[in-house]
């Protein structure tokens, strides 16, 4: 599904392109929205975190690699499971258990809500773990554990996207972590 996302932004770039006669005179707005549940020991669901976070500005440069036909920062490859560490070369959503100091994969899924919008929805339980700041929730392509990020895709970030403040929370083992994060984009 993430593969027919993204051929038909290529094309709508294309015919973009077209449209301008070769120059680009519109822009391109990225945007994210993350929501934070923890479903606690009785069964309340309880909406810990939600806020508009920045997605980092190496980002753009995916956009442009992306139309190199060898270039794939495809979010195809997603993380199945709550391993420590989180398998090298996948993709969603990374925690580290602030306690401890180790990183953690999320479960994860990825659906298309609306044309633009994607959402990576990452499930976490089983182990009880406290996350402290926002540098210890990340979204990216192709975990590298050897440097505890993604793949680097600028000269300072290798994550997509994290969140752009983050109150400590503390889950514990019976207990079930959820993380919404919506990834937007629009033409302006």
């Amino acid at each position: 599904m993430i593969k027919q996302i993204q051929a038909n932004r290529r094309r709508k770039l294309i015919e973009c392109l077209a449209a301008q006669k070769g120059g680009i005179n519109s822009g391109l707005s990225i945007s994210g929205h993350i929501k934070v549940w923890i479903t606690r020991v009785n069964g309340k669901k309880e909406l810990v975190f939600e806020d508009h976070n920045a997605i980092q500005a190496e980002y753009a440069e995916i956009i442009v690699d992306a139309l190199a036909a060898t270039v794939d920062y495809d979010m195809d490859n997603l993380f199945n499971g709550n391993a420590n560490p989180p398998p090298d070369g996948q993709d969603g959503i990374a925690i580290k258990d602030n306690v401890g100091g180790l990183w953690y994969e999320m479960n994860m899924q990825a659906t298309v809500k609306a044309a633009g919008n994607v959402t990576f929805t990452g499930i976490f339980t089983g182990t009880g773990i406290t996350i402290a700041n926002a540098n210890q929730i990340l979204l990216g392509h192709g975990w590298i554990q050897a440097s505890f990020d993604f793949t680097s895709v600028g000269a300072a970030y290798g994550h997509f996207s994290k969140p752009s403040s983050w109150a400590s929370q503390a889950v514990l083992a019976a207990e079930t972590l959820t993380v919404e994060w919506i990834i937007k984009h629009q033409a302006t």
